[in-house]
């Protein structure tokens, strides 16, 4: 059997043919089996269909073909693909409705016998004769498949929907009500004042009592509407920048850097933290100086050893040339002592 009948797959087919249910004598228990082989959904290939074609040319198939209780009894006892009635019309409880719900239900399975044991069942398909309509169930796949693509589609219309609709401003966020960009016209035309060309009041401009009274009213008037219309969004914003202000007034972007999202910013670390990178920050820039300071010193000391070792040698040789010439003084003055030759020094008178 195809699983489609005229290019049509047979999920979606309704499969009705009242001349084959008027051929045999209605609905009921015995007319179920016939009617189904006639339909698209009977593989022929079947212990159903092969039975049907023995009853052809078998009168005692036909009879047996003809009857629901034989018919299962017979395919319980063999091998292979059957079809089984496996429910019948249920009363009503409401008799305008009719006598019964008019559903049979149908199963396709394959059996195989394990004697001692019990037959192995397995479903292949199902179907349901609603009247004279005839239909096969779908599979629980195509069932949540179909309810997936329904939900995809209303989730695809809602985005494409919804997507124009929220707005974003620094200020504000994300917000679903366009701001209110009217202008009332005196606050217009005070704006586009302009005070350049005035010249001096004549006493003839100077305006009366009363005038300057509507004047102030006029004024009192344009700014309570102007209150009462201005965004109370913007009165948020200008507060919630006062805030900020506050709290992050000695901080700065670069030091301290922001994640997040539009609307949902926050400071990368504390302001503690902040003080505390910096002032390491400037203890290592000290440290850095004063290294490369001890570099400098102990360069321009390897630098200038030679000439204090020449010195030093210097020194050295002058220091032995002037032992030397104390020792040959010394000799020379011993040897005027010891000489005979010389007179001797006339003794000292007693006393």
């Amino acid at each position: 059997m195809t699983d489609t009948w005229n290019g049509t797959p047979l999920d979606e087919v309704q499969f009705r043919r009242p001349e084959v249910i008027q051929y045999w004598g209605g609905i009921h228990a015995d007319s179920i089996h016939p009617i189904l082989r006639e339909s698209p959904f009977f593989d022929h290939t079947s212990k159903n269909g092969l039975l049907w074609k023995q009853a052809e040319a078998n009168q005692a198939m036909w009879e047996l073909c003809r009857s629901r209780q034989a018919l299962e009894t017979r395919l319980k006892q063999m091998n292979g693909v059957e079809y089984l009635i496996i429910g019948e019309p249920q009363p009503n409880t409401d008799a305008a409705l009719g006598p019964d719900t008019g559903i049979w239900v149908i199963r396709k399975q394959d059996r195989r016998k394990r004697p001692p044991q019990a037959d192995e069942i397995t479903v292949l398909g199902t179907y349901y004769l609603v009247g004279e309509n005839m239909y096969q169930a779908p599979s629980v796949y195509d069932v949540v498949g179909n309810h997936l693509l329904s939900a995809m589609n209303s989730l695809t219309k809602f985005t494409q929907t919804a997507a124009p609709l929220p707005l974003y401003t620094p200020a504000t966020g994300y917000t679903y009500f366009p701001p209110s960009t009217t202008k009332t016209l005196a606050a217009s035309q005070a704006l586009s004042a302009s005070r350049e060309a005035s010249t001096a009041p004549t006493p003839a401009d100077i305006p009366s009592a009363a005038a300057l009274d509507t004047a102030a009213q006029s004024v009192a008037e344009t700014q309570s509407k102007t209150a009462k219309d201005a965004d109370p969004r913007a009165q948020m914003a200008l507060f919630e920048s006062f805030n900020m202000m506050l709290h992050y007034g000695d901080e700065y972007m670069d030091e301290n850097p922001l994640r997040g999202e539009p609307g949902n910013f926050t400071f990368s670390a504390t302001k503690h933290h902040v003080r505390a990178k910096a002032e390491a920050a400037e203890a290592a820039k000290l440290k850095e100086a004063e290294l490369a300071k001890k570099l400098e010193e102990a360069r321009l000391a390897a630098k200038a050893t030679p000439f204090a070792s020449a010195a030093a040698k210097k020194e050295d040789e002058e220091k032995t040339k002037k032992k030397v010439r104390d020792k040959i003084k010394k000799r020379r003055s011993k040897g005027l002592a010891t000489n005979p030759s010389t007179p001797a020094s006339p003794a000292t008178p007693a006393s």
